[in-house]
């Protein structure tokens, strides 16, 4: 018999996908809560849900970028709210100087 679907794109369960990729340390409510908020592709099957290993693996490299990404955004800000330039000016603003 010939594989038409490679191992990458077959579909797994859910389950089968925390246990496989997570070693059950996520559960199913999990990968749905990545799929609503875009991070993953669930496929619906005859009232199941499915992923594939590919798309496990671009929800991983799509949470580490984002944290990566969030992480240098949060540093970026805090550096420029408290610079001395804009302290001064918050000081010295009528309305910013209640700002913190």
């Amino acid at each position: 018999m010939v594989d038409i679907i490679p191992p990458e794109e077959r579909p797994i369960t859910l389950a089968e996908a925390c246990r496989e990729f997570f070693n059950d340390k996520l559960k199913p409510s999990s990968l749905r809560t990545e799929a609503k908020k875009g991070n993953l592709e669930i496929i619906p099957i005859a009232g199941k849900d499915f992923v594939t290993p590919a798309g496990i693996k671009g929800m991983i490299e799509k949470c580490r970028v984002k944290k990566a990404s969030k992480a240098l955004a949060q540093n970026n800000r805090s550096r420029s709210r408290n610079s001395p330039n804009l302290v001064h000016q918050r000081r010295n603003h009528p309305y910013l100087h209640r700002m913190r």
